[in-house]
C-alpha cells in the first residue's frame, strides 16, 4: 500500500550510511554519513586514518562522532559500507608514499611511538573525565548542603569546597588554568 511505502522511505532516510574499516579482523574506524536526499552516485571519504581518542576537556561530552586518529600502516584493509540492512564489502591495499625514501624499520618505530602517544592521551582523557565527574558530584552535594542547613553542615561545606579547589588544581595540571572569559 501507499502508506507502507511512505513508512519504508522514512526509515531509509533516517538511517545513516556507515563505512567500517577493518585491519585483518579488527575494526579500526567507523565513519557515519547522512543518507543523501536524492538517488544517484555519491562519494564518501576515508582519510586513511584509524580511530583516535577525544581530547581531555572540562566538559563531559556525549559526542557520538568518532575522533580521527593517526594514519594507518601500509597494508591490506577491508571496507564495509552499510545502509540499514544492506551492506557491501571490498578490500583495498594502502601503499607507502612512493615519493618518500623510507626505511621500513624506522617507519614501524614511528608508528609504535605514535600508538604509545595515543594511549597516553587516552589515559589523560580518562583521568580528566573522572576528575570532572567527581567535581560535578561534589558541587551537587555542596548545593544540597547549603540549601538544607548551612550552619549544621558547615564542616561538610568547607571540606566540599576544599575538595573542589583540589580537583581544580589537578585539572589545571592537565588542561592549564581555567580562564573565565573563555
Amino acid at each position: 500500500s501507499k502508506e507502507d511505502n511512505t513508512k519504508a522511505d522514512e526509515k531509509v532516510k533516517k538511517d545513516s550510511i556507515k563505512l567500517k574499516v577493518y585491519e585483518k579482523d579488527q575494526l579500526i574506524r567507523t565513519l557515519k554519513f547522512k543518507t543523501p536526499e536524492k538517488a544517484g552516485f555519491h562519494r564518501v571519504y576515508w582519510n586513511l586514518d584509524q580511530r583516535g581518542v577525544q581530547n581531555p576537556t572540562r566538559k563531559i561530552s556525549k559526542d557520538s562522532k568518532e575522533a580521527a586518529g593517526m594514519m594507518v600502516r601500509p597494508g591490506k584493509y577491508r571496507l564495509v559500507m552499510e545502509l540499514g540492512e544492506n551492506s557491501d564489502t571490498t578490500e583495498i591495499e594502502v601503499l607507502a608514499d612512493p615519493r618518500l625514501e623510507t626505511n621500513p624499520t624506522a617507519q614501524e618505530e614511528i608508528f609504535s611511538a605514535r600508538e604509545d602517544l595515543t594511549n597516553y592521551k587516552q589515559l589523560a582523557a580518562d583521568a580528566v573525565e573522572q576528575l570532572v565527574e567527581s567535581k560535578s558530584t561534589t558541587e551537587e552535594l555542596l548545593k544540597k548542603l547549603k540549601k538544607q542547613d548551612k550552619d549544621a553542615f558547615e564542616a561538610n561545606i568547607e571540606s566540599s569546597e576544599e575538595m573542589i579547589k583540589s580537583i581544580d588544581s589537578v585539572l589545571a595540571l592537565y588542561l592549564g588554568k581555567e580562564d573565565k572569559r573563555q
